[in-house]
């Protein structure tokens, strides 16, 4: 993919203003899954997280200098945000100009902090949310000009487990 950076800032910014309730994106280095950012769209907000040390390898751990880094992209940590990664929520509907600064703070974040050399090392993974009357998981058709990841499977019965433990394990 030739995709930029900015121009996957650009293909962002509109999806981040589009995007339904129970809509989920992740984008993660192919080389290192463990490595990712992801948006999770409420009614009234959008759950927007980078990963924690909880989820990166050891020989990944988020060092002091992309810590500090992290808060000045505007990213609240873990132990602050009572949650399991770095967090920034914004509230919905979103505005342009949150998508446009929300798009930015993702794409720093994956290059500046964790050095992915370019967009063509990232997958996404973009879908609706599981319900019974679908009995699946929709992929959503967002094209920004990345890899983009298989199906994913629909547990076999409806489940109240938050979307980040059916993604990462239960003991996440």
């Amino acid at each position: 993919m030739d995709t930029t950076w900015e121009d996957l800032s650009a293909r962002l910014t509109p999806f981040i203003v589009e995007a339904l309730p129970g809509s989920y994106l992740i984008l993660s280095d192919i080389e290192r899954p463990d490595v990712y950012v992801q948006m999770a769209f409420e009614a009234e907000k959008v759950i927007v997280e980078a990963v924690s040390d909880q989820f990166l390898d050891v020989s990944r751990q988020i060092t002091e200098d992309q810590r500090i880094q992290l808060a000045e992209l505007g990213w609240t940590p873990p132990e602050a945000a009572q949650g399991i990664n770095w967090e920034s929520p914004i509230a919905a509907p979103v505005s342009a100009q949150d998508a446009r600064a929300t798009a930015q703070r993702l794409v720093r974040t994956l290059r500046d902090v964790h050095a992915v050399p370019n967009p063509g090392r990232l997958i996404q993974r973009a879908w609706r949310e599981w319900t019974p009357e679908a009995a699946r998981m929709d992929p959503l058709p967002v094209d920004l000009g990345l890899a983009v990841a298989g199906q994913f499977s629909a547990p076999p019965t409806p489940v109240k487990v938050p979307w980040y433990k059916r993604l990462f394990g239960a003991g996440s």
